[in-house]
């Protein structure tokens, strides 16, 4: 009887065992065919073509030339001729200033502008003393005003043969200013890790003032027969820098690191790294990792 009983325990036993077993062995394998369960992606092919890109930038407008007018003697305000905003040409008499010394006769002395241009300020009252050494007033050159902004040094190349620019402000959204590029600066900015250009912007009616917000656009630059990919086939990794896409064979993804050429809000420029004939991930790319399984849906 005892016998029987130590052999049923032994099967129960076994059999327990060969369960767990089975168990473990079908946890393992539905473990595994989840892993590797096929992700589902777009794709494209990369097209070959015409390629058209514009930079744009902004920046601010700035007076041509600016002088503050210092007066010859020191003495008080008698009384200003012009007002702000008015136009002055370079001699005109802009105040009368006044010794004013009891007892003693002085022919007023005159406060003229040193340049053609707009009363930008009168820094001070009628009646007010003033001395060589205050200024009394600004005048700013508006027929030709500067436009300022700065150009990102990975984009330095870009301005090379680049003689004029299109320039727009928001107060006239329709019209097109045409700039000319005078200066670029020899030295690239440590903090903002970008250089300085100006440009010149003929001003015939005053309609660009100074301390508008400025965009600046270059022009058009269009490269034929190129090898294109929408942005959205790129992946970009901000931590390492790479810049890479991935290709499907055989349902089977794999990484392939890209060098890139000319951008635009929609594609770039392949310049290696894809050919015409690879099949490249557009829709869920950022899932993917080097030989994943993959799905390519409609």
């Amino acid at each position: 009887m005892k016998r029987i009983v130590l052999v049923l325990l032994l099967i129960f036993l076994v059999g327990l065992t060969a369960f767990r077993v089975y168990e473990e062995v079908s946890l393992k394998e539905k473990l595994a065919k989840e892993e590797k369960a096929a992700i589902p992606v777009k794709v494209v092919h990369p097209t070959k073509g015409k390629f058209s890109y514009q930079l744009h930038f902004t920046g601010n407008v700035l007076p041509d030339k600016q002088v503050n007018v210092y007066p010859e003697v020191a003495g008080k305000i008698e009384k200003f001729l012009v007002n702000e905003g008015e136009l002055v040409v370079k001699d005109e008499v802009i105040a009368y200033i006044s010794k004013d010394i009891p007892g003693m006769k002085y022919e007023r002395a005159k406060l003229r502008s040193p340049i053609t241009g707009i009363i930008a300020q009168l820094n001070l009252d009628a009646g007010s003393y003033v001395a060589p050494q205050v200024p009394v007033a600004s005048v700013i050159k508006m027929n030709i005003v500067k436009v300022s902004f700065s150009v990102p040094e990975k984009k330095i190349l870009e301005l090379h043969g680049v003689k004029q620019v299109n320039i727009s402000v928001d107060a006239y959204p329709d019209t097109v200013f045409i700039g000319r590029i005078t200066n670029i600066s020899p030295v690239v900015d440590p903090m903002s890790r970008s250089v300085k250009v100006e440009c010149m912007v003929r001003n015939k009616d005053y309609l660009l003032k100074p301390g508008m917000f400025a965009r600046v656009t270059l022009p058009t630059v269009t490269k034929e027969n190129v090898l294109i990919l929408p942005q959205n086939a790129v992946v970009r990794n901000l931590e390492t820098g790479e810049i890479y896409a991935f290709t499907v064979k055989n349902n089977i993804a794999h990484k392939k690191m890209l060098k890139l050429g000319l951008e635009n809000e929609d594609s770039v420029e392949v310049i290696s790294g894809v050919s015409a004939d690879d099949l490249v991930v557009s829709r869920g790319n950022y899932y993917l990792s080097d030989g994943a399984t993959v799905e390519i849906v409609e």
